[in-house]
């Protein structure tokens, strides 16, 4: 993901022609050590001239053989631990190609039921990243497992609750981002032009959804460690297109998104779900909280938290939550004060 990851070593930029064998090899070795693991390399535009590290995506048919994947990696590889990283999903490995040349590995995580989506995501430097863009702009969140409706709390664009599952067809995302599904081909991918044509083809295209100053901190500091995002920027700078919406149309655009999204029916059900748990929750906290168990109990502080921690009893959050919704105000508050009776001794 970006290759120089790993400082233990030297790092060797391989042309094309020594990737591909490099790639093969290292496909291979993993394939025939780790007989339950899937493996798949990420694709690049064909006429990049060399590369820096080589992106596989794997994944594992069984959770149990997770805790021995790594140690199962290094002996295929033929790599040592001490030239290894670990950064969330991706593991980055120092392969050794000669005795004295390494070249970086990196292996990215991903959900056997969703490899296909994952490809489509990391491939091609910042397609994913780009596309994530265009899905903010429209009120939604790419990952790299699917495409996703950030389900914010009423009144808090920020506060979100949870991601709601859209898709995980590729396809099916395109449209949803504006794009003409066929217009997606991975044979017209010849160059990073190419690519960056095709991202552009959009029908929500909007150049100011890319500048910084319509991103938040977070993207701003991904941006700045990306230089295909950069190189994407001039692109759009430096080529005229037509442009149907301003940045100023984003709320209509989520709006009418939200609304194309609750026709499908998955969605609709999801959001209902989200909707009603939010519903809940406020109730929740409405009738029992912090506040409440201070007034009745005038514990604060660690005596506060003491209490409400022995009131759950090693019940779930779930639990403790049906088993408090259950109970009247008047109900609640004697249960409250024989709790913390029996905490004081």
């Amino acid at each position: 993901m970006g290759g120089k990851a790993i400082k233990s070593v030297t790092l060797s930029r391989l042309d094309k022609q020594e990737y591909n064998e490099v790639k093969e090899r290292v496909l291979r070795s993993l394939k025939e050590g780790i007989p339950g693991g899937i493996f798949r390399e990420v694709p690049a535009y064909h006429s990049k001239p060399d590369f820096g590290d080589a992106d596989i995506l794997y994944s594992l048919t069984s959770p149990d053989e997770s805790s021995a994947f790594f140690d199962a990696v290094l002996k295929s590889l033929g790599a040592c631990k001490e030239n290894t990283l670990r950064n969330g999903k991706v593991t980055s490995v120092a392969y050794p190609i000669s005795e004295s040349r390494y070249f970086q590995v990196d292996l990215i995580e991903s959900n056997p039921c969703r490899l296909d989506f994952s490809l489509f995501y990391y491939g091609y430097n910042d397609v994913g990243y780009v596309l994530g863009r265009i899905a903010r702009f429209l009120g939604m969140k790419l990952k790299d497992d699917g495409l996703y409706y950030p389900y914010t709390k009423e009144g808090s664009a920020q506060h979100v609750i949870k991601d709601l599952h859209i898709t995980s067809d590729v396809s099916k995302a395109l449209e949803l981002l504006g794009y003409a599904p066929e217009s997606y081909s991975e044979d017209d991918f010849g160059t990073m032009f190419d690519v960056y044509d095709f991202l552009t083809k959009t029908s929500y295209f909007c150049s100011d959804m890319f500048m910084s100053q319509h991103q938040n901190n977070k993207w701003r500091k991904r941006a700045k460690v990306r230089p295909g995002y950069h190189d994407f920027l001039s692109y759009i700078t430096k080529k005229s297109m037509d442009q149907k919406y301003s940045y100023s149309d984003r709320d209509y655009l989520r709006s009418e998104k939200l609304y194309q999204l609750m026709r499908l029916d998955s969605f609709r059900l999801a959001y209902l779900d989200a909707e009603r748990d939010e519903q809940i929750n406020a109730a929740y906290k409405e009738h029992y909280n912090a506040d409440k168990v201070r007034a009745i109990t005038g514990a604060d502080g660690n005596e506060l938290g003491d209490l409400m921690r022995y009131m759950r009893d090693g019940m779930s959050k779930q639990e403790f939550k049906n088993f408090i919704m259950e109970m009247s105000s008047d109900d609640l508050e004697r249960l409250i004060i024989k709790n913390y009776l029996e905490l004081r001794g």
